[in-house]
């Protein structure tokens, strides 16, 4: 890799940092402080939380509880609100680590591939790759992101579901084959070679739960499911000696 590369590299990676600050950035400064706390709460939510303090209101005053009474339900309450807030802590924790995968160079480009944080982690942990095989790693990506685009399609009720649904069926094997085609281009070692294997595993078990999930809706929206939609088998190679391309699926 010479200067040139190394220096767009860094670039890519120094913006995609950039803009993952300043959203941060923003989203603290719309919820720090009680204004903006109060500001940030939907009707929804406040109609729940003074029904909430209601009904509490009412059970204390019926009950009339000891003061030791009291200090049980309070640190009751604590223990709650220490779980919850554990809870949101670490899953926000979570989409944050998510949101920067997707700010990566590899993934920035991408619509749709916020659907799944399993194609998410795949392809930014494979992010190494794309320097061995740049050009089908973007065509890899490019074919994931329009798959997933035909699957909001369908999830928006879309009129030709069916057809809709066969196109992806197209869009797996481009995907399978492009990914296929990016062993030529990696150096024969051993633990690259590896990791590649076990990502084209991955790959292909994600394509499929994809497509199980559109004949699950469409068999929803439209009460029934088209005899041709069967459920692809997961894929099997060709002959090579009969196929001599990389185009095994």
């Amino acid at each position: 890799m010479d200067v040139h590369e190394n220096n767009r590299k860094n670039e890519d990676l120094s913006d995609a940092l950039d803009l993952y600050n300043y959203n941060q950035e923003q989203k603290m400064k719309k919820t720090e402080g009680l204004y903006n706390y109060i500001q940030s709460i939907t009707p929804n939510e406040a109609i729940i939380y003074i029904s909430v303090i209601i009904v509490i209101t009412i059970l204390i005053v019926r009950i009339s509880p000891s003061p030791i009474q009291l200090v049980g339900i309070l640190c009751g309450i604590g223990v709650v609100y220490y779980i919850i807030s554990k809870r949101d802590t670490t899953l926000n924790d979570y989409t944050i680590a998510e949101e920067k995968k997707l700010l990566s160079p590899q993934l920035r480009d991408t619509n749709f591939f916020y659907m799944d944080t399993d194609l998410i982690d795949l392809f930014y942990d494979l992010g190494d790759y794309q320097f061995y095989s740049n050009t089908k790693f973007k065509e890899v990506i490019k074919h994931i992101d329009n798959f997933l685009h035909l699957q909001t399609d369908i999830e928006n009720n879309v009129h030709n579901k069916g057809q809709v649904y066969d196109v992806m069926i197209e869009l797996k094997a481009r995907i399978l084959n492009d990914f296929h085609a990016m062993v030529y281009d990696l150096p024969p070692q051993k633990e690259i070679i590896d990791r590649y294997q076990c990502a084209t595993t991955k790959l292909h078990l994600l394509i499929n739960q994809h497509l199980d999930e559109c004949r699950a809706l469409i068999k929803e929206l439209d009460g029934s499911l088209p005899h041709d939609l069967y459920p692809p088998n997961y894929p099997s190679g060709n002959d090579p000696m009969v196929n001599p391309h990389y185009d095994l699926y």
